[in-house]
């Protein structure tokens, strides 16, 4: 009794007042905002607790899944679709990724590809273990017979590999239907038509997008009167003002620009190859092109390797993502270290080779300038 006339006088200190309907007095225990209070515990309602264990588990043996994709020049998008009474397909998520630095460079169909798998991973916990089948909708053709394909781009296999793990059903459609994919697999549109469609997005009616585009500025000009101004303009010269003719570059004064130096070792050069050969550039010699290409072919096998050990761990990684790293692990780990033996044979070759080169330019160099001397001795 004692702590609820503190609670009253400290009530009352303050000014503030009690509802009667809401109180209660002498209660072990009371509920407050859903959960149970009394005894130092503090437990939730067993009213709901109840309701939650007692719902029933959800029947998803019957519930069909729509997945649409699509992947543009920057990014990829997808959206999950149920299907719905009446034909009637609602949407259940989004999902829109730009693509990384090295994935720019993929082609039509490694990007095609590349927007299925990471729409699969995301929607996992839909379509991961549903047991009736996925359909997914693409308005690229060869995506639907993917795990039909034999090809030597050993990416799009391991990928082809990875959509088999789902139950899927591919389907081809027609690019103008398959807008909503579209729409998120590309950026923000810029200028008139981006604010074109946040205006849209605003606006009060809360309708849906339009399906053609009319610039802001476009209405803006349609919507006020057109005034003709001939009439009152004949018969006076057409003169530019100064201040539109000091605002273009015509009277700008050209920025200094030295002129270029003299290349001796090139003079020299060509000094030297009118004595021996009488012409003025007499080219690289056979050996010379020769040992350029093939080190050209090297430096681009060397880029090569590269990539190909930068997709394998790319793939390791994928596969970690989805618990099957221990089966890959040691598999992919034995190809990288044959790539990088490869690396090494190419780099040690290429350095042979320069220095080869280089002991073969100096050699020639001397006997041009020997023979030089010898015509200038003669002359």
């Amino acid at each position: 009794m004692s702590i609820l006339i503190e609670v009253f006088q400290r009530l009352a200190a303050v000014s503030l007042t009690l509802n009667l309907a809401k109180c209660e007095f002498g209660k072990a225990t009371v509920t407050y905002l859903g959960k149970q209070v009394g005894h130092g515990q503090v437990c939730p309602v067993d009213a709901k607790v109840t309701a939650v264990v007692a719902y029933p588990a959800p029947d998803v043996s019957s519930v069909v899944f729509l997945l649409e994709v699509d992947a543009s020049a920057t990014g990829a998008g997808a959206v999950l679709l149920q299907d719905g009474e009446g034909d009637v397909c609602h949407p259940v998520s989004y999902f829109s990724v730009k693509f990384k630095k090295h994935q720019l460079n993929y082609s039509t169909i490694e990007k095609e590809t590349l927007a299925l798998l990471l729409a699969l991973q995301h929607f996992e916990v839909y379509v991961g273990y549903n047991p009736s089948p996925v359909v997914v909708f693409t308005d690229h053709n060869p995506l639907v017979f993917l795990s039909q394909m034999y090809n030597h781009n050993q990416r799009l296999m391991r990928w082809a590999l990875l959509v088999q793990g789902y139950n899927l059903e591919i389907r081809h459609k027609k690019g103008a239907d398959n807008v909503i994919a579209d729409a998120l697999s590309r950026g923000i549109p810029n200028g008139s038509q981006g604010r074109y469609f946040k205006h849209s997005l605003v606006s009060e009616n809360g309708g849906a997008l339009p399906l053609t585009f009319t610039p802001v500025e476009q209405k803006k000009v349609q919507s006020e009167p057109r005034v003709s101004r001939v009439t009152s303009l004949m018969g006076h010269q057409l003169r530019r003002s100064a201040e539109r003719c000091s605002a273009g570059d015509n009277y700008k004064r050209e920025k200094f620009q030295p002129s270029a130096t003299r290349d001796l070792e090139k003079e020299k050069r060509i000094l030297q190859n009118v004595i021996s050969t009488g012409k003025k550039d007499a080219g690289p010699t056979h050996s010379q092109r020769d040992s350029t290409e093939r080190r050209v072919q090297q430096i681009d096998r060397f880029q090569e390797v590269l990539d190909e050990i930068e997709d394998r761990r790319q793939f390791l990684e994928e596969m970690i993502a989805l618990g099957k790293g221990d089966q890959y692990q040691h598999l992919i780990n034995t190809e990288i270290s044959q790539k990088i033996c490869e690396l090494e044979e190419i780099d040690r070759k290429r350095s042979e080779e320069l220095r080869t080169l280089n002991l073969n330019g100096k050699e020639e160099l001397q006997s041009k300038e020997m023979d030089g001397e010898r015509e200038g001795d003669k002359c």
